[in-house]
């Protein structure tokens, strides 16, 4: 076996010619290619490319169980395998009854081409990796997802790019996400090359706006505001109190910088109206202090600068609150994953990426898988609202589809949601709200507990401080597998050893709750608003005993 494996690696290192390191023929799971400056994979079963990394980026989107990275889609049908999948040369060729599509590798660059049977046709999907935000043609730059056109396009991550170039049009699709996509019909044949591309001057800049929807952002305003923002929430720290953190810039002269709030809070007390001062450096321009409030809002909040006496600059936010603050985590029921969109209706509901704060209206803006569509967030901010009388804010981090192996220390998925429990800081927000485990039907129960507890425990370290952790019991796939076993045990596991509160059992939400007439995992309208409520009737009597 050995013998045959390694004449089979001569044979496609022989055939490939000194250009490439490796083409490796994996037994039946696959080809694994290694090139100049990238890596590919290609599943034997399916005769999709899986993986392809391009100078340190990752093209596709493959780290979360259960989603399609690339794939076939025939007339009528959600999926194609392939029939057969072979190397000849420096090319492995899929063929199916749809088309045959063949993975060419040069040097530097990977050629997927595609070619449709004149009876049946096919479109072929590859998903982007969400971490790839800008899609530059020509002289323009765009942010993706988009529809797009056919032609030479340059695809920029934080610190890398790669390019492509052919046949396959950029689309956007709220449940496919950012992809390409070949329409091979009618014997057509589509092609589409990708090589690795040099970061122009400004495109790291460019990518970081629009990874936080922050393309307009300049620090050139007379006054910059970090903290407060419009529509922010800080955490109270009791019943009746709390804090507002001002923090900025001021970019021209002054020798002052006051603030002033109006309002009442739910002790009833009236703020002054008063302008008081803030502590300033004239020298750097720069202001910071931490300002006692009262629980309650929205509360106007204004800020000015003054030298000699004679205002220079000014700054007004109308929605600033001082309530419950929440970081959601998990995969696409919390996220933005369902089909319907609700919103807040009391108005008293705000979210955050880190950096801005927006109304509380679906999509929550700031998970990690950019999703669209909508969650239980604005009902369950509602029924905090209604229950407390104070503005809520919610920091959502989720990534759809994810297990909790690939939440662990040192991955990308807890250092996006670490990133976000830093920004709020030591206190800054009342619980984390986990709702995972549709992904971990059938994981090992003491892999996944013991992945669960190491999370908890490291992001507590880590943070440097104790914050709760609410964690749901969740399994459900569809009517026929309402419940899993191994990921309900987790759960209870990590309720009964006080490694996390009990959130809600979201299995029980069946068909009537569900997206696609009842069939799907994710909630329908009705379905999110009954998932936020659960989820409220939990936390009420925890808040209770914090704040009493």
């Amino acid at each position: 076996m050995i013998l045959r494996f390694l004449f089979i690696v001569f044979l496609a290192l022989l055939s490939m010619g000194a250009w490439a390191q490796t083409i490796t023929a994996s037994g039946g799971k696959g080809y694994i290619i290694k090139g100049d400056n990238y890596n590919a994979r290609i599943e034997a079963t399916t005769g999709y490319l899986v993986s392809l990394e391009i100078s340190g980026v990752e093209v596709f989107e493959n780290r979360s169980s259960g989603v399609l990275t690339s794939y076939y889609m025939a007339p009528g049908m959600y999926s194609v395998v392939a029939d057969e999948v072979f190397l000849e040369g420096n090319r492995v060729i899929s063929k199916s009854y749809v088309g045959d599509v063949e993975y060419i590798f040069g040097p530097d660059t990977v050629t997927v081409k595609a070619t449709g049977n004149p009876k049946v046709g096919f479109n072929y999907f590859m998903a982007l990796n969400y971490d790839v935000v800008l899609g530059i043609r020509g002289s323009g730059s765009r942010k993706i997802p988009f529809d797009g056109t056919p032609g030479a396009y340059k695809w920029i991550s934080m610190s890398r790019a790669f390019e492509t170039e052919g046949d396959a049009v950029p689309i956007s699709d709220s449940a496919l996400g950012q992809t390409v996509r070949f329409e091979c019909g009618d014997g057509s044949v589509k092609s589409l090359t990708f090589r690795a591309a040099s970061m122009a001057d400004g495109d790291s800049l460019a990518a970081y706006r629009a990874a936080f929807d922050m393309e307009n952002y300049e620090e050139e305003g007379d006054i910059v505001m970090f903290s407060p923002v419009d529509w922010q929430v800080f955490q109270r720290t009791d019943k009746y109190n709390g804090f507002f953190f001002f923090s900025g810039k001021v970019n021209v002269p002054f020798d002052k910088v006051y603030y002033r709030i109006s309002g009442k809070g739910i002790n009833g007390k009236k703020y002054s109206g008063e302008w008081k001062p803030l502590r300033a450096n004239a020298y750097s321009g720069t202001f910071e202090e931490k300002v006692p409030g009262y629980a309650g809002g929205w509360y106007k909040v204004e800020v000015k600068a003054e030298k000699d006496k004679k205002q220079t600059a000014a700054v007004t936010l109308e929605r600033v609150g001082i309530g419950e603050v929440f970081v959601g985590a998990g995969q696409s029921n919390s996220t933005n994953s369902s089909l319907d969109k609700i919103g807040t209706e009391t108005g008293m509901v705000s979210c955050t990426d880190g950096f801005r704060w927006v109304k509380g209206d679906d999509p929550m803006i700031g998970c990690h898988d950019k999703s669209t569509g909508g969650s239980y967030y604005p009902a369950f901010g509602d029924a905090v609202y209604k229950e407390f009388g104070v503005p809520v804010g919610i920091a959502s981090t989720g990534h759809g589809g994810s297990v909790v192996s690939q939440w662990q220390p040192g991955g990308e998925f807890y250092e996006f949601f670490m990133a976000r429990v830093r920004q709020l800081g030591r206190g800054g927000f009342r619980a984390v709200l986990w709702h995972q485990g549709e992904s971990d039907a059938t994981t090992d129960t003491e892999y996944m507990f013991r992945g669960m507890k190491t999370l908890i425990r490291y992001s507590r370290l880590d943070a440097g401080w104790q914050f709760p952790w609410f964690v749901a019991k969740v399994s459900y796939h569809n009517p026929d597998h309402m419940s899993w076993e191994n990921p309900r045990k987790v759960h209870q596991r990590l309720w009964d050893e006080g490694l996390a509160l009990p959130g809600p059992d979201t299995d029980t939400l069946h068909r009537e709750y569900r997206d696609l007439g009842g069939i799907a995992a994710h909630f329908n309208a009705k379905g999110l608003k009954k998932h936020g409520e659960m989820w409220a009737e939990k936390l009420i009597p925890y808040i209770n005993e914090c704040i009493k």
